[in-house]
Protein backbone atom coordinates (compact mmCIF):
# COMPACT_ATOMS: atom_id res chain seq x y z
CA UNK A 1 0.00 0.00 0.00
CA UNK A 2 3.21 2.39 0.93
CA UNK A 3 6.16 2.49 -1.36
CA UNK A 4 8.65 2.05 1.25
CA UNK A 5 11.23 3.98 -0.66
CA UNK A 6 9.00 6.84 0.70
CA UNK A 7 9.93 6.37 3.72
CA UNK A 8 13.78 7.48 2.99
CA UNK A 9 12.48 10.99 2.77
CA UNK A 10 13.26 13.09 5.56
CA UNK A 11 10.36 15.75 4.75
CA UNK A 12 7.77 12.80 4.05
CA UNK A 13 8.67 10.54 7.68
CA UNK A 14 8.33 14.29 9.40
CA UNK A 15 5.13 15.07 8.31
CA UNK A 16 3.79 11.31 8.77
CA UNK A 17 5.03 11.46 12.40
CA UNK A 18 3.94 14.98 12.65
CA UNK A 19 0.37 14.05 11.30
CA UNK A 20 0.15 10.82 13.30
CA UNK A 21 0.80 12.99 16.45
CA UNK A 22 -1.62 15.63 15.45
CA UNK A 23 -4.56 13.15 15.01
CA UNK A 24 -3.35 11.20 18.57
CA UNK A 25 -3.97 14.37 20.20
CA UNK A 26 -7.11 15.59 18.18
CA UNK A 27 -9.06 12.13 18.69
CA UNK A 28 -8.19 11.82 22.28
CA UNK A 29 -8.91 15.66 22.70
CA UNK A 30 -12.33 14.96 21.14
CA UNK A 31 -13.43 11.53 22.77
CA UNK A 32 -12.42 13.87 26.43
CA UNK A 33 -14.48 17.17 25.44
CA UNK A 34 -18.15 14.94 24.47
CA UNK A 35 -17.63 13.59 27.75
CA UNK A 36 -17.22 16.72 29.40
CA UNK A 37 -19.99 18.41 27.63
CA UNK A 38 -22.08 15.66 28.55
CA UNK A 39 -21.02 15.02 31.86
CA UNK A 40 -19.81 18.35 33.11
CA UNK A 41 -22.23 20.85 31.69
CA UNK A 42 -25.50 18.43 31.00
CA UNK A 43 -25.82 18.22 27.31
CA UNK A 44 -27.16 14.77 26.08
CA UNK A 45 -24.95 12.77 23.51
CA UNK A 46 -26.98 14.13 20.33
CA UNK A 47 -26.17 18.22 21.60
CA UNK A 48 -22.46 17.12 22.43
CA UNK A 49 -22.32 16.07 19.15
CA UNK A 50 -23.71 19.12 17.32
CA UNK A 51 -21.81 21.08 19.74
CA UNK A 52 -18.45 19.23 18.45
CA UNK A 53 -19.68 20.15 14.80
CA UNK A 54 -17.06 22.77 14.15
CA UNK A 55 -14.10 20.79 14.71
CA UNK A 56 -15.65 18.70 11.46
CA UNK A 57 -17.01 21.08 9.60
CA UNK A 58 -13.97 24.11 9.33
CA UNK A 59 -12.13 21.65 7.21
CA UNK A 60 -15.05 21.63 4.74
CA UNK A 61 -14.44 25.09 4.03
CA UNK A 62 -10.67 25.19 4.22
CA UNK A 63 -9.53 22.21 1.80
CA UNK A 64 -9.56 24.56 -0.83
CA UNK A 65 -7.86 27.47 0.76
CA UNK A 66 -5.26 25.11 2.49
CA UNK A 67 -4.71 23.35 -1.16
CA UNK A 68 -4.05 26.82 -2.93
CA UNK A 69 -1.73 27.84 -0.06
CA UNK A 70 0.40 24.89 0.21
CA UNK A 71 0.69 25.55 -4.11
CA UNK A 72 2.06 28.91 -3.65
CA UNK A 73 3.78 29.00 -0.41
CA UNK A 74 4.39 24.93 0.09
CA UNK A 75 3.88 22.67 2.76
CA UNK A 76 5.56 23.10 5.40
CA UNK A 77 4.28 26.56 6.26
CA UNK A 78 0.94 25.76 5.99
CA UNK A 79 1.32 22.95 8.21
CA UNK A 80 3.55 24.75 10.89
CA UNK A 81 0.97 26.95 10.90
CA UNK A 82 -2.10 24.49 11.15
CA UNK A 83 -0.10 22.47 13.92
CA UNK A 84 0.29 25.50 15.37
CA UNK A 85 -3.36 26.32 15.61
CA UNK A 86 -3.72 23.42 16.84
CA UNK A 87 -1.48 23.70 19.96
CA UNK A 88 -3.17 26.62 21.23
CA UNK A 89 -6.57 25.18 20.51
CA UNK A 90 -5.68 22.17 22.98
CA UNK A 91 -3.50 25.03 24.94
CA UNK A 92 -6.97 26.93 25.37
CA UNK A 93 -9.07 24.04 26.00
CA UNK A 94 -6.83 23.00 29.11
CA UNK A 95 -6.62 25.90 30.53
CA UNK A 96 -10.52 26.87 30.56
CA UNK A 97 -11.56 23.57 30.56
CA UNK A 98 -13.46 22.88 33.65
CA UNK A 99 -17.06 21.99 34.97
CA UNK A 100 -19.89 24.29 34.44
CA UNK A 101 -17.99 26.18 31.66
CA UNK A 102 -19.82 28.35 28.74
CA UNK A 103 -20.25 26.60 25.21
CA UNK A 104 -19.26 30.19 24.32
CA UNK A 105 -15.75 29.55 25.99
CA UNK A 106 -14.84 26.68 24.38
CA UNK A 107 -16.28 27.31 21.05
CA UNK A 108 -13.17 29.89 19.46
CA UNK A 109 -10.85 26.67 20.20
CA UNK A 110 -12.83 23.96 18.05
CA UNK A 111 -12.79 26.75 15.50
CA UNK A 112 -9.35 26.61 15.44
CA UNK A 113 -8.91 22.94 15.69
CA UNK A 114 -10.56 22.92 12.19
CA UNK A 115 -7.21 23.75 9.96
CA UNK A 116 -5.21 21.51 11.39
CA UNK A 117 -7.37 18.53 10.33
CA UNK A 118 -7.01 19.64 6.62
CA UNK A 119 -3.44 21.19 6.64
CA UNK A 120 -1.40 18.35 8.67
CA UNK A 121 -1.03 15.02 6.27
CA UNK A 122 2.10 14.56 4.31
CA UNK A 123 2.21 14.70 0.44
CA UNK A 124 4.12 12.22 -1.14
CA UNK A 125 7.54 13.26 -2.54
CA UNK A 126 7.35 14.17 -6.42
CA UNK A 127 9.67 11.42 -8.15
CA UNK A 128 13.41 12.53 -9.18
Amino acid sequence: MLPLRLLRHRGFVTASVASLLMYSASFGTLFLLTQLLQTGLGAGPLEAGLRTLPMAVMPVFLAPVGGILCDRIGNRPVMITALALEAAAFTWLAALTRPGVGYPVLLPALIMVGPGYRCSGPRSPTPA
